[in-house]
């Protein structure tokens, strides 16, 4: 059932993004075995309705909210976890909250030191700050674990 409400709150509705917000509260109240599925999900909607210039401020901020609410329960759940510590922290500097972001990128790196794409979302927070030196240590370290991988 969970599953079934979900793909009605990621899919557009007759009755606009309202019943989409309300279709992931429906399914976030299920609680069910797909939790972090439905947050991450309500996540990337909240990021796509600030994009739209026509929504509502107050259903903007409805999202905003329920996301970060949501998210910070996925760390409570699995606080050993980066996935949720990165997913959160790319949401703050995606809407360019970057100290914000910050202290859940170092969180999540901390927790999985290896992985360069935490490495680069932390840079993008240090930038974000003017924290230019901390940014490039974070990210020269981050290129120089990965020899040949010129993209960065």
């Amino acid at each position: 059932m969970a599953s079934r409400i979900l793909i009605q709150a990621i899919s557009p509705q007759e009755g606009g993004i309202e019943q989409n917000f309300e279709n992931f509260k429906r399914t976030l109240a299920l609680n069910s075995l797909g939790q972090q599925e439905a947050r991450e999900q309500l996540l990337q909607a909240a990021l796509q309705v600030q994009g739209i210039a026509e929504a509502d401020l107050s259903l903007k901020r409805e999202f905003a909210e329920l996301a970060d609410v949501e998210l910070r329960a996925q760390i409570a759940d699995a606080p050993n976890d980066a996935r949720a510590y990165l997913f959160l922290g790319t949401y703050y500097d995606q809407l360019g909250q970057f100290a914000l972001a910050e202290p859940l990128l170092e969180k999540a790196l901390e927790l999985s030191p290896r992985k360069q794409g935490i490495q680069l979302e932390l840079g993008v927070s240090l930038l974000g700050q003017g924290k230019y030196d901390e940014a490039l240590a974070v990210i020269k370290e981050a290129y120089d674990a990965t020899p040949g991988f010129e993209e960065i």
